[in-house]
């Protein structure tokens, strides 16, 4: 469900993003959006590149993962752009 995955993207870029992030933590987060946008090949290689490049051994800069947040936001808004309301 992309509402689902956008949602969780939101989530991640309101809350609080530290210097360094651990590595886990971002690689269950990537797991658990890519769950959710199982309906869209496009964005699950995206996920699947990311988790394939994430820097570092033990923690990623918080920098690099907001950046790979906004990207990823805009690539499901693209893959799987919002229905205009209804009237």
């Amino acid at each position: 469900m992309t509402s689902t995955a956008r949602a969780q993207l939101d989530a991640l870029l309101a809350g609080r993003i530290e210097a360094l992030v651990p590595r886990g933590s971002v690689i269950n987060e990537l797991l658990d959006l890519r769950n959710e946008v199982d309906d869209h090949p496009q964005m699950i290689a995206q996920i699947d590149e990311v988790l394939g490049a994430i820097p570092g051994k033990s923690v990623a800069t918080g920098a690099w993962w907001r950046e790979t947040i906004i990207d990823l936001r805009a690539r499901l808004d693209i893959a799987a752009p919002l229905a205009p309301p209804s009237r």
